[in-house]
């Protein structure tokens, strides 16, 4: 009788391609777990003495290695800061493998091995607050989401955020 969308984007999608009618179909955003606030550097030490990061000392990416996340265009931007900044302020990627990567992961072989790269893979969910709230940026650079809540989540730990002007 009545469609709920998680955004506009997927609200408006719906109506234009499925061809249902605009008073059928209702938004309704999607919410942030409390779990997501900013957190002093002593509370985030044990995670990031663990990882190897600095507090507030990266830039920082969550998100699969899928094509539509635009993760090679991201690695190509940050590879172009000057090499002080890359060195002060590394590129910590988190996130599950995603497909079609193959030569996305040897990108991210490089900018590790070249030092200003940091790829975690997938992390427990308990950790992710900590990783955002403590880092100096996060950046997400896909072309198509549904919603995109790590943005959201990001801004929540108080964390400036860098998206792309697509989708949501």
């Amino acid at each position: 009788h009545h469609i709920i969308t998680d955004s506009e984007t997927v609200r408006s999608e719906l109506i234009e391609f499925a061809g249902v009618t605009p008073d059928k179909v209702s938004t309704v955003a999607l919410g942030i777990d409390p779990r997501f606030h900013p957190v002093t550097e002593a509370e985030s030490r044990p995670l990031l003495s663990r990882l190897g990061l600095a507090y507030r000392g990266y830039g920082l990416c969550i998100s699969a290695l899928e094509p539509r996340k635009k993760i090679d265009a991201l690695l190509e931007a940050w590879r172009r800061l000057p090499q002080n900044i890359r060195n002060r302020w590394p590129l910590v990627l988190a996130g599950p493998q995603g497909w079609l990567n193959d030569s996305l992961i040897a990108k991210i072989r490089e900018g590790e091995e070249e030092g200003w790269l940091c790829h975690l893979g997938f992390l427990p969910e308990q950790e992710l607050p900590t990783l955002y709230a403590s880092a100096g940026l996060f950046v997400y650079p896909s072309i198509y989401e549904g919603f995109g809540l790590p943005p959201v989540e990001a801004m929540a730990c108080g964390t400036p955020v860098i998206v792309s002007n697509r989708s949501c």
